[in-house]
């Protein structure tokens, strides 16, 4: 069976650095997207076991990849996890269709502890 994966997407590359560097101990594949609209190309190639996004984003937010994961069967069995330093950008939908959301900066302990929460196989 193939390593499971998570996908991070975030429009900010040294946020892309620093949570990749935060899973490379964990047995994941990690995969990065710097925009939503890669991101949705990446989920149209991959099931990843979750998927951390931000939520602002230009072209494709966070909002619309929620949306996009959702609503495609391929995808029920992944997690999404939003990451965003301001809650006034996540909706009430938002926070209705994902597993967890974290405020930035996030720390390595409660990421650890939230993947080993949800992706406990």
């Amino acid at each position: 069976m193939a390593q499971p994966s998570i996908l991070i997407v975030d429009d900010d590359l040294d946020q892309l650095s620093i949570l990749g560097a935060m899973l490379s101990n964990f047995p994941y594949n990690v995969n990065t997207a710097l925009n939503g609209m890669r991101a949705l190309e990446m989920l149209h190639e991959e099931v990843p076991a979750m998927v951390i996004t931000d939520m602002v984003m230009p072209d494709v937010s966070g909002s619309d990849i929620i949306r996009a994961i959702r609503s495609d069967k391929r995808l029920d069995g992944t997690k999404v996890v939003i990451i965003t330093s301001l809650m006034k950008y996540v909706s009430d939908d938002d926070k209705r269709l994902a597993d967890r959301v974290m405020l930035k900066p996030i720390q390595k302990k409660d990421l650890e502890g939230m993947i080993n929460d949800l992706l406990s196989y």
